[in-house]
């Protein structure tokens, strides 16, 4: 009898058209829309969720890794501010006494530096200069 049950709910419903099926079925179609819907909107509600959780780690994290980069940067400016103060304090100025030096090939030296010389009773040769008396950085 199921099989003739069946064969009949078959000819009943092929002569009617869908709005006819729909009317006939309005519970069920109606529970079955709502599911699908309820399912799509959890999932967007889900996702959303998701989304704000991943937003708010990568926000904590980027804030981190910026509290640690400005107090590497402030570590570093102190110690080169640190660096720049004992350079200037170490270095110190020398005098450096006049003295002869040997010129490169096709070098003469100038007529005051020779005139310097004479009067400092300097012998110069030969590709030799003299050199005056300055004032040089030690660290």
């Amino acid at each position: 009898m199921n099989r003739e049950n069946a064969n009949l709910r078959t000819v009943e419903t092929k002569g009617k058209s869908t709005s006819e099926k729909i009317k006939e079925h309005k519970t069920g179609v109606f529970i079955a829309i709502t599911a699908v819907v309820g399912t799509v909107l959890t999932g967007i509600i889900i996702h959303r969720k998701i989304l704000i959780k991943h937003a708010i780690v990568i926000s904590e994290t980027t804030t981190d890794k910026l509290k640690t980069l400005e107090s590497a940067t402030s570590v570093l400016r102190e110690e080169a501010d640190q660096c720049i103060d004992t350079q200037i304090i170490s270095q110190k100025l020398r005098n450096v006494c006049g003295h002869t030096r040997m010129l490169p090939d096709g070098f003469k030296p100038s007529q005051k530096q020779l005139d310097i010389a004479n009067k400092l009773n300097i012998t110069l040769y030969d590709k030799q200069t003299y050199v005056s008396e300055y004032k040089r950085n030690v660290a």
